[in-house]
């Protein structure tokens, strides 16, 4: 079992608090993603759980262990730097073998684990190379094989794809996944990036300033944010917002007397002025970009910039556009930015004004 549990955990660095009161479960065996923008916790929360930090206070447990006063070769966990942390003299044999070695473990043994562990990564033309004669997808393959012949609990990784390229950051996010479904063992990966997380996890934890702010599944993130931040950091173009001052006579009457922002996501918005039941705004479409299958515009409206993504065909910039969302879209948040009521499940709803 590799369940981990992190308990009222605290950790400061030069009296600057990076981490304040985290209670995280990571469930046995899912692939879980700490997501979030630069300086938010996750990549010290990983470190954290490695080992190679230690919390200032509270309990961190792996399994049925509490493991703060473990040391990192004890914890039963490995880890995929974004680095990759290769030993350049050495070939890719001796790479994944070094820790074997270093414990002592027979030569025929050793053997048997590294073409068990290069069938699955793809590796078995390779083990004679050094990691300099490698492309970047190779290099991270000898790095995932060298965490997987310990045969760990958990697998640890911090941001171990940010320098492929575009295409093969696809790719391995792929084989990554595979390999999790192969291995059924406990991942936690560290990522900035939300198309990443979103494609990968089975469980997204974002974070922002030492805080948890939203633990769900990619859907329950994406369509159910329970604040402002989660709403804007997740989504390519991110959620629109307004203030719910600047649009209240769009509205009908309901008890969101208290909601501070009015937010929509920019598939939610309608170029049509033919829907009758929602909230319409006036605009002039100001920028396109077409993606094949979709279109994203920048609408310049009284409001601001409002972003719209389009199915159709792609309109041309200058146009005069009136935008429509419908009521069960929008989202409400407070002052602090917490998520209020969606309207969709208030009833009695007076009609909405046009604008």
């Amino acid at each position: 079992m590799a369940e981990i549990v992190l308990k009222r955990i605290n950790k400061q660095f030069e009296k600057r608090t990076i981490i304040e009161n985290l209670n995280l479960t990571i469930r046995d065996g899912s692939f879980t993603v700490l997501l979030g923008p630069s300086g938010c916790g996750k990549t010290t929360t990983l470190r954290m759980i490695a080992g190679l930090e230690k919390p200032d206070n509270g309990e961190l447990w792996i399994g049925d262990r509490c493991v703060n006063h473990v040391p990192p070769g004890e914890r039963d966990v490995a880890m995929v730097f974004q680095n990759y942390a290769l030993y350049p003299t050495m070939t890719v044999r001796e790479n994944i073998e070094f820790g074997l070695i270093n414990k002592k473990v027979p030569k025929r043994e050793r053997q048997q684990l590294v073409e068990e562990i290069v069938e699955t990564v793809g590796l078995q033309d390779y083990l004679n190379k050094k990691p300099n004669t490698l492309s970047g997808g190779q290099r991270q393959r000898v790095a995932l094989a060298r965490a997987m012949i310990k045969k760990p609990k958990v697998f640890l990784m911090d941001e171990p794809l940010s320098n492929l390229d575009a295409k093969l950051r696809m790719h391995m996010r792929t084989e990554l996944v595979e390999l999790h479904k192969k291995l059924g063992t406990t991942f936690v990966y560290v990522t900035h990036d939300q198309l990443e997380a979103m494609s990968m996890g089975e469980d997204i934890v974002v974070m922002n300033h030492g805080e948890i702010m939203q633990q769900g599944n990619p859907l329950q993130v994406y369509d159910e944010p329970e604040n402002a931040f989660t709403a804007q950091f997740i989504g390519t173009p991110p959620m629109n917002m307004i203030e719910k001052s600047r649009i209240a006579g769009l509205l009908p009457v309901n008890p969101h007397e208290s909601a501070v922002y009015v937010g929509f996501r920019p598939e939610k918005v309608a170029l049509s002025s033919e829907l009758a039941d929602g909230v319409h705004i006036d605009g002039v479409i100001v920028t396109r970009q077409v993606f094949g299958a979709e279109t994203v515009y920048q609408v310049q409206t009284e409001f601001g910039l409002i972003f719209v993504r389009d199915f159709l065909k792609p309109r041309h910039t200058s146009s005069v556009v009136q935008l429509f969302v419908a009521l069960s879209d929008l989202h409400f948040f407070d002052e602090q930015g917490r998520k209020m009521e969606r309207m969709g499940d208030v009833h009695a709803l007076d009609e909405p004004v046009r604008g």
